[in-house]
């Protein structure tokens, strides 16, 4: 382009047929975005390559591919936490414990309608250090029989207790 310095430029697909490429003018400082189609020929495209490899437009999008993951994830990632979806546990606050709290004590706790909810917790449990190092089979035990969350925070305190001895 004209009176314009090329900034970057990226494919836009994954066949790479079209590049996004954005370019500064010279007199304004104005960004511009022009959508060239990689063909041999056009005369966009060939004047493109005049001031870019087509190895640095692959390894330009490499980092652009890289660069929109990181910042959709930490999108998705903010939202969540906006809304309560996810806690970070070096960041406490009382809308941890509220979660906590609320997951644990049902006040209508039906063994058959929030069984996944009783094999999650206990699956939980039995991954912690605590569980894995305890000798206890019987506490154990009663912890895989639990049959309502409640009787598996009480089994696991149990445990916990009985390796502070």
């Amino acid at each position: 382009m004209k009176d314009h310095d090329l900034l970057t430029a990226h494919f836009t697909d994954n066949e790479r047929t079209n590049i996004c490429s954005l370019w500064v003018c010279q007199n304004t400082n104005n960004i511009h975005e022009m959508h060239i189609e990689a063909k041999n020929g056009d005369h966009w495209y060939e004047d493109l390559i005049t001031h870019v490899s087509l190895d640095d437009i692959h390894e330009n999008t490499y980092k652009h591919i890289q660069h929109q993951s990181a910042e959709f994830q930490n999108t998705v990632i903010d939202v969540a936490k906006n809304n309560g979806w996810i806690y970070n546990l070096d960041d406490l606050d009382t809308e941890v414990y509220k979660a906590v709290v609320k997951s644990i004590f049902f006040d209508d706790f039906d063994p058959v309608e929030h069984k996944e909810q009783l094999f999650f917790l206990k699956m939980e449990l039995f991954e912690t250090k605590l569980l894995k190092e305890s000798k206890d089979r019987e506490l154990k035990k009663e912890l895989r029989l639990a049959t309502d969350l409640i009787s598996c925070i009480e089994a696991a305190c149990k445990i916990y207790r009985k390796n502070l001895e």
